[in-house]
């Protein structure tokens, strides 16, 4: 089940990305059917952030003394983009990765 979700996930996206490549490639009422909402964009950040902010403190909590770049960069990298962006995050979070990162370095 999670290849065949994965898979129908990546090719949205290779559909979507084509459509902006090639905006007139399939019709433009086809383009805007792919095109998601700033609703629905910002509803799957907001999901998606949860997720990795779950992650990154259960691998700290799990690994004291570890840092990694998937647990750890990566999750601060999208939560700063995010709140860039105008996103909520939580704050505390990203300063306890931000200083667990920093002393493991």
């Amino acid at each position: 089940m999670l290849v065949t979700m994965n898979s129908r996930l990546v090719h949205w996206f290779a559909r979507v990305a084509l459509l902006y490549a090639f905006p007139g490639l399939l019709g433009d009422a086809f383009a805007e059917d792919l095109v998601p909402s700033p609703e629905a964009i910002k509803v799957a950040v907001a999901k998606s952030l949860a997720l990795l902010e779950t992650g990154a403190r259960g691998s700290m909590e799990k690994r004291k003394q570890c840092f990694t770049c998937h647990n750890q960069a990566l999750p601060v990298l999208a939560f700063t983009t995010a709140r860039w962006r105008g996103i909520t995050i939580d704050e505390e979070n990203l300063r306890h990765l931000v200083e667990f990162t920093a002393n493991y370095l």
